[in-house]
């Protein structure tokens, strides 16, 4: 009997870390695909020159992309190349963890990547 109140009790417990710890792991695909999405920019202005929006045209680095939609916006002015992740509706909520949304932007000139992350960063 004693062993099944230990074993509840470490239930109570752990479920919420390994909730936690599910936020962090899909939260990752995010930050490993834009950029990879960035990247993918960067050869594809390299090769031919321009921008593009498509993901498509830069092989599809969003894929597989599980819980988060990804597009591509480019401001000419200065020339900055960004990159979003939004979390699919049907991943949001406390199950699966996901709110918000994450940027990260690549100013051409500079060559330098700004990050914008969710709060707590998932």
């Amino acid at each position: 009997m004693i062993s099944i109140a230990i074993i509840g009790i470490l239930s109570v417990i752990s479920f919420p870390l390994y909730q936690s710890f599910l936020k962090k792991v899909k939260a990752a695909e995010a930050a490993g695909i834009l950029d990879s999405i960035i990247t993918a920019e960067i050869a594809n202005y390299a090769e031919y020159n321009v921008f593009t929006t498509d993901l498509a045209t830069l092989g599809n680095p969003d894929s597989p992309g599980v819980y988060y939609t990804y597009s591509i916006t480019i401001t000419h002015t200065p020339a900055i190349y960004t990159a979003f992740a939004l979390a699919k509706p049907s991943t949001k909520g406390k199950t699966a963890g996901l709110e918000g949304s994450w940027t990260l932007m690549y100013d051409v000139v500079s060559g330098e990547k700004t990050a914008t992350l969710p709060h707590k960063g998932y």
